[in-house]
């Protein structure tokens, strides 16, 4: 790896989250620990300006890992939300802790209610709707990582720790009023 000091700051940050978390996933103790370290490390000079992001779920937001163990390891992301469109409805598959730190996440978080009709067919019903504030966090795991995200009042930017490197699984996408599912492969 690169010896750049915010490489080192990244791959530290997710060793931090794997002692944490161990092999059993976040925790109600470990979340505030972890959250602890992503508000030290949101401080860092230059994280906003000097990452650089791309695309997400085919919209206008954006994001990009900044440390990873692999595949199936602990992934530390860094994701700007726009204010002009939601995210699509989707999941990750994997635990994870979103740290907003900078502006307002409107974070909406959906369930399957019923029977899955199927791989590509799913009743889809919201739980809740709250907006996350500078300071605030979100933590989810499967079956419960269904959500969608937007911006409120400017661009909303967060970290986020997770249970795998999210950037190299298909996603889940859903459509609530058609049940429609559609699976989309990394690019």
């Amino acid at each position: 790896m690169n010896d750049h000091p915010l490489e080192i700051l990244f791959a530290d940050a997710v060793r931090k989250a794997r002692r944490l978390v161990g092999g059993a996933g976040p925790t109600e103790r470990s979340v505030p620990l972890i959250v602890d370290s992503l508000r030290e490390l949101a401080k860092t000079p230059g994280l906003k300006e000097g990452i650089p992001l791309r695309p997400l779920h085919r919209g206008t937001a954006a994001g990009n890992v900044l440390a990873s163990e692999g595949r199936d390891g602990i992934t530390l992301f860094l994701a700007r939300l726009s204010p002009e469109a939601p995210t699509p409805i989707h999941d990750h598959g994997a635990w994870g802790i979103a740290y907003v730190f900078d502006g307002r996440d409107r974070y909406l978080r959906w369930s399957i209610p019923g029977e899955v009709e199927g791989p590509t067919r799913v009743p889809l019903q919201l739980r809740y709707e709250r907006v996350l504030e500078t300071g605030d966090y979100e933590w989810y795991a499967p079956p419960d990582d269904i959500h969608s995200q937007q911006g409120k009042g400017g661009y909303a930017w967060e970290l986020i720790v997770l249970g795998r490197n999210i950037a190299l699984f298909p996603r889940r996408y859903f459509d609530p009023g058609t049940g429609r599912v559609t699976i989309i492969h990394p690019e």
